[in-house]
């Protein structure tokens, strides 16, 4: 007979390529006091953990479950949108709480400056080359900010496109809301010096745990280094690169394993590639975990067991697979943010099963948001935001899409585009001349002549703009003439307030108003009524306005013969060849997806991209330095129309075109 082992049956497990967490249910229910309570706020709050002795808290603030690798409580957290705290409690002995909720709703006033919020895209740090520096404030909010160190003003300097920075900065801005509310200056610190590469040749010293000969079947593999760094690992004994797999988090092992892998510090020196071979025991034995507490399973599991009788019988090894669902869903969005002609209906969508939520004014979206359902129709410019969380709740990271719009799409057609004073809204295209405008219908390819005996106030057509509701603006020798969708039109002259006969250029503010260009001032209209007139007295550069374009933020830019004015609506700044302009006769203005102001002059094109300015010229690939039209296309291509021919910019170059 053999030996009695007693009445315990001894389960051995084996856990391939996961980690398990051995738990053991809490009879006593231990708690944290979070203060302030959950509930509703018109301020941001701070929140703090009341423990008793010797306890601890982690939590997440992204919706994730929390777990003993979530952020332990030490220091107040703070809350400035609505945001769910989850957290689990761990008393004096180890024994972990269950799972915790504490939901904060943070609703501000409209007149809170906590309501505006700028972000830095990217944020401060350290770089090893020159970079664009995006801020995004509050939907209708005008960004301000300075690279000197000094707090900005509403003097200073308005965010109109990405600020490039090649030197050690610091970047200070604040939001200001149309009602004049005010965000607190915040401020972002980029270092570009290269002293750190210059003093630290030393490459960095990457370790795994646990060794080959340390390694049990189940465990995860840690890879670290002595100093920070990036680390980048093969599981199959190929030669790792910066472009092999890159160490995020412990790992397991799901056979056999030849491990290589590598670091890289801040400074560029690279470790050398360190190899650990790994056996991985397939099957459990007598030497395996024994089983005695139940198991919690938080990652895909290859369980095997067997158990042993007190008479050590033996049985055949068991498998049992269990499969967690750990993937976010994925969003698709039609059209993408981009430059549009408004209106533009966007379509969102996910898994079936899945639940969209979103919001439209640039804040973060949470599960108290709103659920996308139909399409969105956007006519003004938006910020939209939004994630998917399925039926297990795997969020999806936050997507964000910026949509702008121009006053008319430039489309491309059989031979290229139409260069002449012209607009279309996908269904007619009308195209300016010397004596009266061509009015197409795309689809049916017909055509008709509209001169003054039908209602034009003058013949030679300079520049023509639709606005929001698809109202056709014609700015001609002898004023302006709107011919309205419904049908009817009228004109606006001089009677009506017109500081001079002829109108040059045009262009809509975000508002729908519109602002006129003349050889005397720039003319701000609404319907039939001039609201303003602004001269060089004012603080245009110039009288005469050539050119008119409007950005996102409802800055005015103005093309003039003595060089380019902005008003914001309320500060101009000038620029003047001195600045940067290849020469102070800016006779076009455009804006592309980036926000880059695009100058054409009689010497060539200049780009602004915020804080410096490029010109490009003949050498560069222009046909001609003599630039007529400028336009930036749906697909984010640039057209230019110069003396010499068409050309594109398209993938940082330029392109000559066949003109039509």
């Amino acid at each position: 007979m053999k030996p009695h082992r007693g009445p315990a049956i001894l389960l051995f497990l084996i856990f391939l390529g996961f980690s398990l967490f051995f738990h053991l249910p809490d009879a006593r229910s231990l708690d944290a006091v979070l203060t302030p309570p959950p509930g509703t706020y018109h301020k941001a709050v701070s929140v703090r953990f009341v423990l008793p002795a010797g306890a601890s808290a982690h939590f997440t603030l992204d919706g994730t479950e929390p777990s003993l690798n979530s952020p332990a409580f030490s220091s107040p957290v703070d809350i400035e949108e609505n945001t769910v705290i989850r957290y689990i409690t761990v008393d004096v002995s180890g024994i972990i709480g269950a799972v915790k909720e504490a939901f904060y709703r943070i609703d501000l006033p409209e007149s809170s400056p906590d309501r505006l919020l700028t972000v830095a895209t990217p944020g401060g740090g350290h770089f090893s080359g020159g970079i664009r520096v995006k801020l995004e404030g509050s939907v209708g909010a005008a960004v301000y900010y300075t690279m000197d160190g000094s707090d900005p003003d509403t003097g200073s300097p308005v965010f109109t496109s990405p600020v490039l920075l090649t030197s050690d900065t610091i970047l200070k801005f604040f939001s200001m809301g149309r009602d004049g509310t005010r965000e607190p200056v915040r401020s972002e610190r980029y270092s570009f010096s290269l002293s750190d590469r210059i003093v630290d040749m030393t490459p960095p010293e990457p370790t795994v745990t646990p060794s080959p000969e340390e390694y049990k079947t189940g465990d995860l593999v840690h890879l670290k280094a002595d100093e920070k760094c990036e680390l980048y690992y093969t599981l199959d004994g190929s030669n790792p690169t910066e472009k092999s797999i890159k160490y995020k988090k412990p790992f397991p092992l799901r056979g056999n394993t030849v491990l290589s892998f590598f670091a890289v510090d801040r400074a560029h020196n690279r470790s050398g590639t360190h190899v650990a071979t790994y056996v991985v025991d397939t099957e459990p034995g007598l030497d395996s975990h024994t089983y005695n507490v139940p198991l919690v399973l938080d990652h895909n599991t290859v369980l095997k067991y067997f158990s042993v009788d007190r008479m050590d019988n033996r049985e055949k090894v068991k498998t049992a697979e269990y499969t967690f669902d750990s993937t976010p869903p994925k969003t698709t969005v039609t059209p993408p943010g981009g430059e549009y002609r408004p209106p533009v209906s966007v379509t969102l969508g996910t898994e079936e099963g899945a639940v969209i939520h979103y919001t439209l004014d640039g804040s973060a979206p949470d599960t108290d948001s709103p659920v996308y359902s139909n399409a969105l129709t956007f006519k003004i410019p938006t910020i939209l935001k939004f994630f998917a969380v399925d039926r297990l709740g795997n969020k999806e990271a936050v997507q964000t899409h910026r949509y702008l719009f121009i006053n008319g799409v430039w489309r491309k057609y059989a031979r290229g585009v139409f260069l002449l004073p012209s607009v279309t809204d996908g269904h007619t295209l009308w195209m300016g001349s010397e004596t009266g405008l061509v009015v197409y219908t795309i689809g049916s390819g017909s055509r008709k002549f509209v001169g003054q005996r039908e209602g034009l106030s003058g013949g030679k057509i300079n520049d023509m703009v639709l606005d929001e509701k698809d109202d056709l603006w014609i700015a001609t020798e002898a004023g302006i003439t709107v011919r309205k969708r419904a049908g009817e039109s009228f004109n606006v002259g001089t009677k009506q307030g017109l500081p001079s006969r002829e109108v040059i250029s045009l262009g809509v503010d975000i508002d729908n108003s519109i602002w006129a260009g003349t050889k005397n001032g720039v003319a701000h209209i609404k319907g039939d009524v001039v609201l303003e007139v602004l001269k060089k007295k004012d603080g245009l550069l110039d009288d005469t306005v050539l050119a008119i374009a409007v950005d996102a933020l409802g800055n005015k830019w103005f093309g003039t013969r003595k060089g380019l004015s902005m008003f914001t609506g309320s500060k101009w700044r000038n620029f003047t060849r001195e600045s940067g302009l290849a020469k102070n006769e800016v006779r076009t203005v455009a804006l592309d997806s980036l926000w880059n102001v695009w100058c054409g002059t009689p010497d060539g094109i200049s780009v602004f991209d915020g804080a410096n300015w490029r010109t490009y010229r003949r050498k560069d690939g222009l046909p001609s330095n003599v630039i007529i039209l400028i336009a930036p296309d749906i697909d984010g291509e640039v057209w230019v129309a110069t003396r010499g021919g068409v050309a594109r910019f398209t993938g940082g170059r330029w392109v000559r075109e066949e003109s039509p």
